[in-house]
C-alpha cells in the first residue's frame, strides 16, 4: 500500500522538529555544565585568596596564667591596636571570662570581658 505525500512530508517534518529540539536541549545541558564548572573554579580562585589573607593575621598565643592581666589592659594608649587582634587562649584562666561576639567594620571578632 502507498503511503500518500502528506503522510511523508508529515512524518519528515515531525523527525527534523525531533532533532531540532534534542540538539537545542543539548546546547542547553553543555553550556549548563561549562557554567557550572567555570562556577566552582571561580569560588575555589576566591577561597584561596580569603585563606592566603587570613594566613598574615598569625594569632598571638596566650597561656592561662599569663591571662590575669591581658597584655591590652597594661596601656591604654595600645587598645586601638588590639583591636580585633586575633588572640589563642590556652590553659585556664584565674576569673570568668566573657566572650561576645560582635562585628565592626564587617569583620567579625568578641570582646572580651
Amino acid at each position: 500500500k502507498k503511503k500518500n505525500f502528506t503522510y511523508i512530508m508529515n512524518a519528515e517534518l515531525q523527525r527534523k522538529t525531533f532533532t531540532g529540539i534534542i540538539g537545542a536541549l543539548s546546547s542547553l545541558a553543555t553550556y549548563g555544565c561549562f557554567w557550572q564548572v567555570r562556577r566552582y573554579f571561580e569560588a575555589t580562585s576566591r577561597w584561596e585568596k580569603i585563606t592566603e589573607n587570613l594566613k598574615e593575621y598569625k594569632p598571638i598565643l596566650l597561656n592561662g596564667e599569663d591571662c590575669k592581666y591581658y597584655p591590652w589592659m597594661k596601656s591604654f594608649k595600645d587598645l586601638q591596636a588590639w583591636e580585633y587582634q586575633l588572640v589563642r587562649l590556652r590553659g585556664m584562666t584565674l576569673n570568668d571570662k566573657f566572650f561576645v561576639r560582635r562585628q565592626k567594620d564587617g569583620r567579625v571578632g568578641y570582646l572580651v570581658f
